[in-house]
């Protein structure tokens, strides 16, 4: 079986999980990173596709999400930093699959959502 398809609770290591992203980079055309959750976190070790230019994004926190824009650039190859057209820029959190702009969170597609408990 092609590590292609190998999914995320059956990768052992970050070695593994870097192997796969660039199969996957390769066989799509499309960029994929390598992502290490954490030792308190399972599956901890996996593979996710960044934001890409053009995207529609928005921004979360405890509940509240608010759209942000669109994607107009991505640092190449590592995606470590994300910028939208509304000037909000998202930095990589260490190994993760999440982006931060102080302490927002961002998330694929518009959305504008409120946390009904308050």
């Amino acid at each position: 079986m092609s590590s292609y398809k190998t999914a995320e609770w059956e990768i052992e290591n970050f070695g593994q999980a870097v192997a796969i992203a660039s199969e996957r980079t390769a066989e799509e055309g499309r960029l994929h990173l390598a992502v290490d959750r954490g030792v308190n976190v399972s599956p901890r070790f996996g593979v996710v596709a960044p934001p890409q230019v053009g995207d529609p994004v928005s921004f979360t926190f405890n509940g509240d999400t608010y759209p942000c824009g669109h994607v107009v650039s991505v640092t190449a190859g590592t995606a470590r930093i994300v910028r939208t057209d509304t000037g909000c820029v998202f930095y990589r959190r260490k190994l993760t699959a999440g982006w931060l702009c102080g302490t927002w969170w961002l998330v694929h597609g518009h959305q504008n959502s409120r946390n009904p408990s308050f």
